[in-house]
């Protein structure tokens, strides 16, 4: 019995194209910084260096970028709302569900920020201090 030869379909075909394609896509859209609620990926700006103890220089900002990492290792960032408290810089989030963002903190957290066109490097802590917490609350509602 002679065996039968049987073409493959045209889907068959497209698997690798469509790989490559997936990862031109991910390099094309890999330095998309966030914009509003749109979320990115990696942050572009400049490096800044130096530890920073005072971060009142963002009073006039009221918005910034985060980034973080994925449980799969690619940068996840976003807007978030900042606030400077007696030198020390704030972020939080609204509602009761946790943000994308806040999950990847909770498993790391060392993080990026943008502000302006500088990159900081920041590890983020959860603020515990209720006293503390309502007066952040109160500067953010300001």
């Amino acid at each position: 019995m002679k065996p039968e030869l049987i073409r493959l379909s045209q889907n068959n075909f497209f698997i690798r194209p469509n790989l490559q394609a997936f990862l031109v896509l991910i390099m094309l859209t890999s330095a998309c910084s966030p914009r509003d609620e749109r979320p990115g990926f990696w942050l572009q700006g400049d490096e800044a260096t130096g530890l920073i103890n005072d971060w009142h220089f963002t009073d006039d900002i009221e918005e910034i970028s985060i980034e973080t990492r994925t449980w799969y290792l690619l940068a996840h960032s976003t807007t978030i709302w900042c606030v400077q408290y007696e030198g020390n810089l704030y972020i939080g989030s609204y509602g009761s569900e946790k943000k994308f963002w806040e999950n990847n903190i909770a498993r790391n957290p060392q993080a990026k920020v943008k502000i302006n066109d500088e990159i900081y490097q920041v590890v983020v802590s959860l603020l515990e201090d209720e006293a503390l917490t309502q007066v952040i609350d109160e500067l953010y509602n300001r």
